[in-house]
C-alpha cells in the first residue's frame, strides 16, 4: 500500500464584489488523503475549523463515476477502479459549505498494473489415458479461477483437475490462473499419453427412499473390464454398478469412477454429490412408560421415526438389568437413578431417552424418616412398618392416626399416635412435539404442572447447545434460537422443579416440526 499526499491551490468562482468573497471565505479549508491498494482506493475527507458545516461534498472518481454526499464531521471510503494497469485517474473532491464557500482539491490516481504477480507450478501424472494436474498458485489476490485450454475448469483442494485424453501421444496444455483482481498467471507443459481413452461419466439414484443410500450407474463403455469407485468417505467399490450407504449425517462427497479397458487403457470422472441429513429429515421419536415396584423397575419403550431396524442400549448404573423388551432392572439400594436408553437405527441414525427413577426412600444424602414413638425412635426409612392406609383406607390431610410398626429386627410390636401429612404430588405433563409454524396452532413448547414451585427447564439442541432457559411455569420455547428459526430436529429438555413432597429433574426429548 503507498499514501499519496498533495497540496493544491485554492480554485474560487468571482461573484459580484472580490473583497465581499475574501471577507467571507477561508482559504484552503478542504483536507483530502489517499492510500492506494492493488485498484482500490482508500480516502478520507475532512475541513477545517474554517469551514461552516454543514458541508456538500461531491466526488469525481475520473473512471465515469461520481457521489454525492452531505456531511458534517471526517468522510471515509473507498472507491474500486475498473483494473490493474489501467490510466490515470484524476479524482477531484468539490465541497460547498454552509455559508457558500467553495473549495476543490483534485488527485492524480495511478493503477498499478499486474507486473507478473502470480506464478503457477503444476505436477502432473498419468494412469492410462487419464492425466492429472495439480496446480500450485501464488502472488496476486485470491480466490483464483481456472481456464485449462481456455475453457474454465473447477478445482477443488485437494483434488486434482482430471483430463480425458482422446488421443495417444503428447498432450500439451495451457493452465491459466486469474485471481480476484483480473490479473492472470499462466504456464504451458506437455504430458506423453499412451491410451486413447473413452469418456466416463456416471449418474446416481437414491433408494428406497432413504436419501444416503445411492446407486451409481456408469454409462455404456465399450471394452471395460474392471471399475474402481471412490466415494469421498473412505470407502471404495470394485463392482459395476454399486449401491453405497453414505454417512447418515449429510454432507457433501467427491465421488471418482476408474474404468480399466480391453487394452490395458484408463479413463476416470469425479462428480461432487450432497446427500440431505436423514437423521434430521425423519428422527427417532423415544417415549419410555416405567413401573416400579419395591427396588424392581421395569421400562416399557416406545419407538417411532427413523429407518427402523432399531437396537437398544441401556445404561442402568446402579442396578442390574435383563435384556428384553420390557426391560426390567434390579437396583441393590435405595436412590435417585437415571436410567438412559440409547437407541440406533439402521442408518445410523441415534436417539437418547432419559428415564428418573426414585427406590424407596430416594437418596440416602437426603433427609432420612425419621418416625418418633414412645417407647423409642426409628431413623432408618427402610424399618418394615404395617400401614393399613388410615381409616377405611383412606388418608386424610394432617390428621393423626395410631399405626402399628414392625422394627427390620423384628422386635415387639410398638404402637403409638403418629401424625401423617398427605401432600399431592402434583403431576407433569411434556410434550413429545411442537409446531412452530406461525398457525398459531401448538406454537410453544410448555410444561404443564401445578402445584409446584423452584422450576427451571433448559432446552439444548443435538450438539449439546443451550437453545432456550425459562423459570416460570407459564413461559415456554416459541421454537426460535440466535434470532432465527430452530431447525427441525430431535431436541433435549431438562426440568428442575420441587413440589411438596420432593425435588425432581426430568430429562428428554421432543421433536420440533414445521
Amino acid at each position: 500500500m503507498k499514501s499519496i499526499f498533495y497540496t493544491f491551490f485554492l480554485v474560487i468562482s468571482f461573484v459580484v464584489s472580490i473583497s465581499s468573497v475574501k471577507a467571507q471565505c477561508p482559504q484552503d479549508y478542504l483536507i483530502v488523503s489517499a492510500d492506494m491498494n492493488s485498484n482500490i482506493l482508500v480516502y478520507s475527507i475532512q475541513v477545517n475549523g474554517q469551514a461552516q458545516l454543514p458541508v456538500q461534498l461531491s466526488i469525481s472518481f475520473g473512471d465515469g463515476s461520481s457521489f454525492n454526499q452531505l456531511f458534517t464531521s471526517a468522510y471515509t471510503a473507498t472507491h474500486q477502479y475498473p483494473a490493474l494497469g489501467g490510466p490515470t485517474y484524476l479524482f477531484c473532491v468539490y465541497t460547498t459549505d454552509g455559508n457558500g464557500c467553495a473549495d476543490t482539491l483534485c488527485l492524480p490516481v495511478v493503477v498499478e498494473p499486474c507486473n507478473n504477480n502470480i506464478q503457477i507450478f503444476t505436477n502432473d501424472s498419468v494412469s492410462g489415458n487419464t492425466l492429472f494436474i495439480y496446480p500450485e498458485v501464488s502472488g496476486g489476490v485470491g480466490p483464483y479461477t481456472y481456464a485449462l485450454n481456455g475453457a474454465p475448469v473447477t478445482l477443488i483442494d485437494p483434488f486434482p483437475i482430471v483430463v480425458d485424453v482422446q488421443s495417444p501421444g503428447f498432450y500439451i496444455y495451457t493452465l491459466v490462473a486469474t485471481d480476484a483482481n483480473g490479473c492472470t498467471g499462466s504456464v504451458t507443459d506437455s504430458v506423453n499419453v499412451n491410451c486413447a481413452g473413452q469418456q466416463v461419466v456416471f449418474t446416481q439414484f437414491p433408494l428406497g427412499g432413504v436419501p444416503q443410500v445411492i446407486q451409481f450407474i456408469p454409462a455404456g463403455l465399450s471394452g471395460a473390464v474392471s471399475y474402481l469407485w471412490s466415494f469421498g468417505d473412505g470407502m471404495i467399490d470394485t463392482s459395476q454398478q454399486p449401491v453405497h450407504t453414505f454417512p447418515p449425517f449429510g454432507g457433501s462427497y467427491i465421488v471418482c469412477l476408474t474404468v480399466t479397458f480391453d487394452d490395458g487403457c484408463t479413463s476416470s470422472f469425479c462428480q461432487q454429490i450432497f446427500i440431505q441429513d436423514n437423521c434430521q429429515l425423519n428422527p427417532i421419536i423415544i417415549n419410555v412408560n416405567a413401573n416400579v415396584t419395591g427396588n424392581t423397575a421395569t421400562f416399557f419403550p416406545t419407538v417411532t421415526g427413523g429407518c427402523g431396524n432399531y437396537t437398544y442400549s441401556w445404561n442402568t448404573q446402579g442396578g442390574t438389568g435383563t435384556p428384553g423388551n420390557p426391560y426390567t432392572v434390579v437396583f441393590q439400594s435405595d436412590g435417585n437413578y437415571a436410567v438412559v436408553l440409547t437407541v440406533a437405527d439402521g442408518c445410523g441414525c441415534v436417539a437418547v431417552y432419559t428415564v428418573p427413577v426414585t427406590i424407596g426412600c430416594g437418596s440416602s444424602s437426603g433427609t432420612p424418616v425419621n418416625v418418633n414413638m414412645s417407647n423409642g425412635a426409628f431413623t432408618n426409612c427402610l424399618v418394615n412398618f404395617y400401614d393399613p392406609g388410615g381409616p377405611n383406607g383412606v388418608y386424610a390431610l394432617n390428621q393423626d392416626f395410631v399405626q402399628t410398626f414392625y422394627p427390620a429386627s423384628g422386635e415387639a410390636v410398638l404402637t403409638d399416635a403418629v401424625l401423617i401429612t398427605i401432600f399431592k404430588n402434583s403431576p407433569v405433563y411434556i410434550p413429545n412435539s411442537f409446531t412452530p409454524d406461525g398457525d398459531n396452532i401448538n406454537p410453544l413448547f410448555k410444561i404443564y404442572t401445578e402445584g409446584n414451585s423452584d422450576f427451571e427447564a433448559s432446552v439444548y439442541n443435538r450438539w449439546g447447545e443451550l437453545v432456550y432457559f425459562w423459570n416460570k411455569v407459564e413461559d415456554g420455547w416459541d421454537g426460535s434460537f440466535q434470532g432465527s428459526l430452530a431447525q427441525e430436529g430431535v431436541y433435549i429438555y431438562r426440568i428442575n422443579y420441587r413440589n411438596q413432597c420432593k425435588s425432581q429433574i426430568v430429562q428428554g426429548s421432543f421433536t420440533v416440526y414445521r
